[in-house]
């Protein structure tokens, strides 16, 4: 039976496979719909008024994805983890995280876009406090 500490190792080293995860999920959820109106919806990139805060949140999701698809074949450093943490951060802040109750009450999209915000941020300072070991 292993140690409990090198079991929370191995769970440190799956962590950048979650962040990358929340990252993509994220990006996916701009394509699918947000709100639906019968047998129409209407997506993210369909219904915003400000495509600057658009791409602002799709770049934190990519930032997010890239900095664990990075760690992946480098390990998840401090310095990775800390990328992920400032893109998920800007996806948070630019998608307006705090209001997540109402994503819940909109369609797949939104349930997703709140989930990847949430899950991403998260996940991402877990890995800044607890880095892999080199």
């Amino acid at each position: 039976m292993p140690h409990k500490f090198l079991e929370g190792i191995s769970q440190m080293k799956n962590l950048k496979f979650a962040v990358l995860a929340f990252g993509v999920l994220g990006v996916i959820s701009f394509f699918l719909p947000l709100i639906k109106f019968g047998d129409q919806s209407l997506t993210m990139m369909d219904a915003a008024k400000d495509t600057g805060k658009l791409y602002g949140v799709l770049a934190g999701f990519a930032i997010g994805a890239g900095a664990a698809g990075a760690a992946i074949s480098k390990g998840f450093s401090k310095q990775l983890a800390a990328v992920a943490v400032g893109g998920f951060a800007l996806a948070f802040v630019l998608g307006e995280g705090w209001k997540i109750a109402d994503f819940l009450k909109l369609a797949i999209g939104a349930k997703l876009f709140g989930l990847a915000l949430i899950g991403g941020l998260v996940t991402s300072i877990i890995a800044l406090t607890k880095p892999e070991q080199a």
